[in-house]
């Protein structure tokens, strides 16, 4: 039986598809499409919940069941896992012998573990005392900081916020971009837009998981907040509200985006 790749491969060719042609129609990198169609799941940075993802965006771009190609990764991926040689057959005395290493690893590790805890709280107890301890600033800055979302803000005397630098919280992908992973937990509503083009829109059924890549930014919106688990460049966020809560959020490259560039993404 053909592999899940050639399966892929075949289909996108007997079609007459080119990967540049499936790249630009499924917002997923022509290298993604590649490590797809060669069986190279290893290669992925996101794991097994980007692999899912893109599996089910290409499979249903080539007309194929979505549901097929996932369980067709399944069973490949299983079938490699139980071919790994059986451990329990090692022998009697190296299996002594390593256990032996693995008693003095643990003694090692407890004890770093109670180092690590006694620095800990050292540092605690000296930045509670420092807090107390030290002198009021005799001239206070005029503007306070506070943090709205993901957005630094800063405000004057009159509390009017006033759009500041935004500050970073998603580490960058190696080769540049921004990709984002949905994870339904239940019926959900949502609304993708990647470089400005819409890659989705409806329903989302639970346990279904999406992802896209883009080359400047990702904006994404539900009708509640609490129903997505979301991953940006593979960095789990968790949901972004609670439930019911209408969410419109983006990120591009240099990490989440400002109201004001979300509205210049979408235009």
């Amino acid at each position: 039986m053909e592999t899940l790749g050639v399966w892929l491969r075949q289909t996108r060719e007997a079609a007459g598809i080119t990967l540049e042609e499936a790249e630009a129609a499924t917002h997923v990198r022509r290298r993604f499409l590649e490590r797809l169609e060669n069986g190279e799941f290893d290669a992925f940075p996101g794991g097994d919940v980007q692999i899912r993802g893109f599996l089910r965006l290409y499979a249903r771009y080539l007309n194929l069941s979505p549901e097929k190609a996932v369980t067709r990764y399944d069973g490949e991926v299983h079938a490699a896992r139980s071919g790994a040689p059986d451990k329990r057959s090692a022998p009697v005395a190296s299996t002594a012998v390593v256990t032996s290493s693995g008693d003095r690893r643990v003694g090692r590790e407890r004890i770093l573990i109670f180092g690590v805890g006694a620095v800990l709280l050292a540092v605690v107890a000296f930045l509670g005392w420092y807090a107390f301890a030290r002198p009021q600033d005799e001239n206070p800055s005029s503007l306070a900081t506070v943090t709205v979302g993901a957005t630094e803000m800063t405000t004057g005397q009159s509390g009017t916020p006033s759009p500041s630098t935004l500050t970073p919280t998603i580490a960058p992908l190696p080769d540049g971009g921004v990709s984002l992973t949905l994870e339904a937990t239940e019926h959900v509503w949502a609304s993708v837009s990647v470089d400005g083009e819409l890659a989705l829109e409806g329903m989302l059924e639970p346990s279904q998981v999406e992802s896209w890549t883009a080359d400047e930014a990702i904006v994404l919106r539900t009708g509640n907040g609490a129903g997505l688990l979301v991953a940006v460049n593979t960095q789990p966020l968790g949901t972004l509200g609670e439930r019911g809560e209408v969410v419109t959020r983006g990120w591009g490259p240099e990490g989440e985006l400002a109201t004001s560039a979300i509205d210049q993404a979408l235009d």
